[in-house]
């Protein structure tokens, strides 16, 4: 496994395609960070290496520069996870950086914080579909994000007892998409509720607890968290049985 991501002079690209909007950042060797947005998920136009190429630019550096890459894994958009995660591949393999695969729940986690200042424990919800979602509960330790909990797919139209625990005293970060029984149903246990907005920057921060621990990926490691198969994948299937 590649040891680039120790140059102190490197940078570090971070990828958020979880969502419909999408977001490249760079962190330089002094610390600063840039970050563009664009929207992800087009099978027909790739707008994220353009976004990185334009980072790099800004910055003043080349791929070869890069030493880290950070890329938000999912639950998410499927187009956008496996555009996101095989361009991550393809940068390790091409210049020979490092990989992390960041949990998407973890840099919303971060993003919540940086917007609230609030360090009270944070429930992210994504895929939610049919009766249940993936339920990723979050308490901060000092500047550090740690999971506490079951991480998984969870009945949320009728949660049970662990369900419960994991809203309690939690902002729970969730989209449009999450039923409506789960919120009334455990709205005593919650502080409340926010949308979830995807940052790359807020990933470059959130990471930094799997770099200090060398929870570093290979490039053949690397793949998007899918809690179910894909539709297209089961539409596949159905068409060639």
């Amino acid at each position: 496994m590649s040891t680039r991501h120790s140059d102190p002079n490197s940078v570090t690209i971070a990828i958020e395609t979880s969502q419909r909007t999408g977001s490249v950042a760079l962190r330089d060797a002094d610390g600063s960070v840039l970050e563009q947005t664009f929207l992800c998920g087009s099978r027909e136009r790739d707008e994220l290496l353009p976004s990185i190429d334009r980072l790099l630019e800004r910055a003043g550096g080349t791929p070869d520069d890069i030493g880290l890459v950070v890329v938000s894994v999912g639950p998410g958009s499927f187009t956008g996870l496996r555009i996101a995660t095989s361009t991550a591949k393809a940068l390790a393999m091409g210049v020979g950086c490092g990989l992390i695969a960041l949990p998407s729940a973890w840099g919303m986690a971060e993003h919540w914080y940086r917007q609230s200042s609030d360090p009270g424990p944070v429930l992210v919800a994504s895929a939610a579909k049919g009766t249940d979602c993936w339920l990723t509960r979050l308490e901060r330790q000092g500047k550090e994000w740690v999971e506490s909990g079951s991480t998984g797919l969870h009945e949320v139209v009728a949660p049970d007892a662990q369900v419960r625990e994991l809203c309690a005293d939690a902002i729970l970060l969730a989209d449009d998409f999450i039923q409506e029984k789960f919120i009334e149903s455990c709205k005593d246990r919650l502080r409340g509720t926010a949308p979830p907005i995807p940052s790359a920057a807020a990933c470059l921060i959130a990471a930094a607890r799997f770099e200090r621990l060398g929870q570093l990926v290979s490039p053949e490691q690397i793949s998007p968290l899918y809690p179910r198969e894909p539709e297209a994948v089961s539409l596949w299937r159905a068409r060639k049985a």
